[in-house]
């Protein structure tokens, strides 16, 4: 496992029904871009069932990637750098582009902007897939705003909480 300020980063291996196992493509990629490399899971999962598949990987984080490659042994090909710029940076294409740029703590809610997205989207083969890892915020608040009231307008969700 590794955990950075509390927060696991990557466990190897995976339970079978975590988070990592639905972050896997559901068809053979042959060439994999991961933007949030973290410890390497999900491109350690992906080698051990596809052992052809190249994995580039874009991790902000250089303590992440020493580790990554150090303590876990991750061999694929690692861009040290902010994934929101690397990405525009990128000639070539992929059939299976991974977004999970959060540590558990903090999820940049720049990863939904539509000039990233596009971008992603244009870095895709032509049947290529895109998944994106975001927090369930509704789980969040109703584990830490118990009896909280919800209001959904137009494409927004006002939370209501009051101290009793």
């Amino acid at each position: 496992i590794l955990t950075i300020d509390g927060v696991d980063q990557s466990i190897y291996p995976p339970s079978k029904n975590g988070i990592w196992v639905n972050l896997l493509p559901n068809f053979k990629p042959k060439n994999v871009l991961i933007l949030g490399m973290g410890g390497g899971t999900v491109a350690t999962m992906l080698r051990k069932l596809y052992p052809n598949v190249k994995i580039l990987g874009v991790e902000s984080n250089t303590e992440i990637i020493s580790l990554s490659q150090i303590d876990f042994g991750l061999e694929d090909n690692v861009i040290y750098g902010d994934a929101f710029k690397v990405v525009f940076k990128i000639k070539e294409k992929f059939d299976f582009i991974l977004v999970d740029i959060w540590n558990g703590m903090w999820w940049p809610f720049e990863a939904l902007h539509f000039k990233f997205l596009n971008r992603c989207k244009r870095l895709l083969t032509r049947k290529g897939k895109l998944y994106i890892n975001i927090p369930n915020i509704d789980f969040s608040i109703r584990n830490n705003l118990k009896k909280a009231t919800y209001e959904d307008i137009n494409s927004n969700r006002v939370i209501k909480w009051e101290k009793k």
